[in-house]
C-alpha cells in the first residue's frame, strides 16, 4: 500500500467514476483501475462494486474510505511541518475555532504573527460537535470557542475574549412585522437551524430564545452546517438566528438582522486551553491572549482565565 494508491481510491471514492477520477491524476483509466485492484488484493476486500452502469462503495470500502483520508490528511500535515522547520519555523501552535468566532480569531493571529513569526499555526474551523470531540481527545493547543461548551469540559483552563448577542435574521418582505420581544408573529415561517447534533450549545440555545418568545420550535429546517442555514434564510425559506458577528460573514442580501433583547439572548464567547500542555509555544500565545483580553495580570473586569 502506497499513497498513490489511498489517492486514486479516495477520488474514486469522491466521484464514483474511474475515469473522472483518473482524469484528476492526469493518468490512464485502466491505471487507476489496476492500483485500485492492487490494493483490494492487498486488504483482502472489495471496496467497490462495478458495473458497466454505475460505482459504489462497499461497506469495507466506507470504512477505508475513513482512514484513507485520515491517512493523507497526516501525510500532508507532516510535510507542512517539516518544511516549515527547513524554513526556519521553530514551534507549532493548532488552533480549533468555532465558524462564527473568526473575529476573535483574525484579532489574535493577527498580533500572534507579528510578534512570533516564527511559530507554524494550523487552523481548523468546526462546528461545536466537533470540537467537542477534539478536546476529548486533546488534538488542538487552544480552542475558540463559547464559554458553555469550554465550561462542559471540566479539564480546561479559559480567557474570555468578547461579548455577543443572538440577532433575529428574517426575510425582508416578512421584517415589517418582526417583534424581537413576542416571536408569535413568526409562526407562519419554518426556524431554520443547524442539527443539533452538529452544535448543541448553539441550538440549545436558539431554542430557549425562541420558546421563551412564544415560538414553536417543532417547526424547523435543520441543516448540516451553519452555511447551509443562511442559504436557506436568505433564499427566504424561513428565519434564523446567529450570534450579530456572523452578520460580517454570511450572506444578507435578502433578509434583515435585528438584535434580540434579554440577557437569554447573550453569547459570551472564550478561548480555551488545556493547563498541562507541554508545547513549548503554548506560553507565548497565551501572553497575546492575556494582553488583547486579560489585562496586565490576566483578568479583565473579575473575567479571566479559569
Amino acid at each position: 500500500m502506497d499513497l498513490d494508491q489511498l489517492r486514486y481510491f479516495v477520488s474514486v471514492a469522491q466521484t464514483l467514476n474511474f475515469t473522472q477520477a483518473a482524469r484528476l491524476h492526469y493518468i490512464t483509466q485502466p491505471a487507476v483501475s489496476r492500483r485500485i485492484t492492487e490494493l483490494e488484493k492487498e486488504l483482502g476486500a472489495r471496496l467497490f462494486l462495478r458495473s458497466s452502469h454505475q460505482v459504489t462503495l462497499t461497506p469495507e470500502g466506507e470504512e477505508f474510505f475513513r482512514y484513507a483520508l485520515s491517512v493523507l490528511d497526516m501525510t500532508a500535515a507532516t510535510r507542512r511541518r517539516v518544511q516549515n522547520i527547513a524554513a526556519g519555523k521553530t514551534g507549532h501552535i493548532r488552533l480549533s475555532a468555532i465558524s462564527t468566532l473568526d473575529h476573535v480569531v483574525h484579532r489574535v493571529l493577527t498580533r500572534f504573527t507579528r510578534r512570533y513569526p516564527q511559530v507554524q499555526i494550523d487552523l481548523d474551523f468546526s462546528t461545536g460537535m466537533v470540537q467537542m470531540s477534539a478536546i476529548n481527545k486533546g488534538e488542538y493547543d487552544f480552542y475558540f470557542s463559547f464559554l458553555t461548551l469550554l465550561q462542559s469540559s471540566g479539564s480546561l483552563s479559559y480567557q474570555i475574549t468578547d461579548q455577543d448577542r443572538f440577532h433575529l435574521f428574517v426575510p425582508r418582505a416578512f421584517a415589517r412585522r418582526v417583534d424581537v420581544d413576542d416571536f408569535t408573529s413568526l409562526a407562519p415561517l419554518p426556524l431554520i437551524t443547524e442539527e443539533r447534533s452538529e452544535g448543541p450549545f448553539l441550538v440549545d440555545q436558539v431554542f430557549r430564545i425562541c420558546q421563551a418568545r412564544g415560538y414553536d420550535t417543532g417547526n424547523i429546517i435543520a441543516c448540516s452546517d451553519l452555511r447551509s442555514v443562511s442559504a436557506f434564510a436568505n433564499a427566504g425559506m424561513g428565519f434564523t438566528l446567529f450570534p450579530g458577528a456572523a452578520e460580517q460573514s454570511i450572506n444578507t442580501e435578502h433578509i434583515d438582522a435585528f438584535p434580540i433583547p434579554g440577557e437569554d439572548a447573550l453569547l459570551i464567547n472564550a478561548v480555551g486551553w488545556d493547563p498541562r500542555s507541554g508545547n513549548s509555544a503554548v506560553p507565548a500565545f497565551l501572553s497575546v491572549l492575556r494582553e488583547l483580553y486579560g489585562g496586565e495580570d490576566g483578568e479583565k473586569d473579575g473575567q479571566g482565565e479559569k
